[in-house]
Order: structure tokens, then sequence, then C-alpha cells
């Protein structure tokens, strides 16, 4: 068994100001001999600060 190097991009989202946030999605790269998401132990979740009010730009 040998490890592999992950890359994981954030997609790219936006919303209008005042709605609520997009679901957040990432693409991973690297995998090695075809595995994919189901090898990790627990499901991949993502998370941002930003919130419904949170000023425009950040």
């Amino acid at each position: 068994m040998a490890t592999a190097l992950l890359t994981i991009t954030a997609n790219a989202v936006s919303r209008p100001f005042g709605q609520a946030n997009p679901m957040l999605t990432a693409t991973i790269t690297g995998w090695a001999y075809g595995d994919g998401a189901p090898v990790f132990i627990s499901p991949l979740q993502w998370d941002t600060v930003v919130a419904v009010d949170s000023g425009v730009g950040k």
C-alpha cells in the first residue's frame, strides 16, 4: 500500500446579497489505484464563516 498526495480545490460559488449560502463543493484529484471518496472513514464536509448578512466581498 502506498500513500497518495490529494489536492482539494474549492469549486467557485456565488450568491446574491441577502440570500442563503449555496452548497459548498470541492474537487479532489490525485487518487491512486482507482480510489475515490469512499476511502474516507467519515464523509467530507465543507463549511464557511460567511453569513447571509456578511458584507459584500467577504
